[in-house]
């Protein structure tokens, strides 16, 4: 659930911020800061399994050579970016970083553990969930006229946040075969009693 949630705090970032601190200026500031770190930290979740599936097939190298790769890129780009632009530069460079490990670890990771995958892993994985979550979010976000009361505002994006989930959880093939056992199951005990 990584994804609505991740997309949620892109797309709704700056009212997210306003609910939870109550500082407009605040909310306002630091609000491009949180989309990018929300968006580096979805990409850094798409790889939890792949990398779990590397150390089930005991390939810890990759991911060791992975990261020293990622080193030599990311401290000097810290380094550049910080100075430069302050944290949204680092928060850049967390974002390159992940999209990085997505769009070149997995190619790598696919050709030898799991070949001719590759493709099906991105739309189901990556860009399913990413495309119909991100759907209703951005058209909610141009529908829907947020109450200025805090904590209306936080009900109002909880809902919000549900219909992403619940978009997704429906795009998902594992997903939406667990919801029909359990509706399945729930019927058979509502009808036996």
């Amino acid at each position: 659930m990584l994804t609505p949630a991740a997309l949620m705090m892109a797309v709704f970032a700056e009212p997210l911020l306003y609910a939870w601190t109550g500082n407009a200026d605040l909310a306002n500031q630091t609000a491009p800061l949180l989309v990018l770190l929300a968006l580096g930290t979805l990409c850094n979740g798409f790889m939890y399994i792949p990398y779990m599936t590397q150390l089930a097939h005991g390939w810890t190298g990759f991911a060791v050579r992975m990261n020293i790769v990622a080193v030599i890129f990311i401290v000097p780009a810290i380094l550049w970016a910080v100075p430069r632009f302050g944290a949204i530069g680092a928060a850049w460079a967390w974002l390159a970083l992940n999209a990085g490990y997505v769009l070149l670890g997995m190619h790598f990771m696919h050709r030898r553990l799991l070949p001719g995958e590759k493709w099906r892993w991105y739309r189901d994985a990556v860009f399913k969930p990413l495309i119909i979550g991100s759907v209703p979010l951005l058209i909610l976000r141009q529908w829907i006229v947020l109450p200025q009361n805090r904590v209306a505002m936080a009900g109002v994006l909880a809902g919000i946040a549900l219909v992403a989930m619940a978009a997704v959880l429906w795009a998902v093939p594992v997903s939406r075969e667990f919801l029909r056992l359990q509706f399945k199951a729930l019927r058979g005990r509502a009808l036996n009693g």
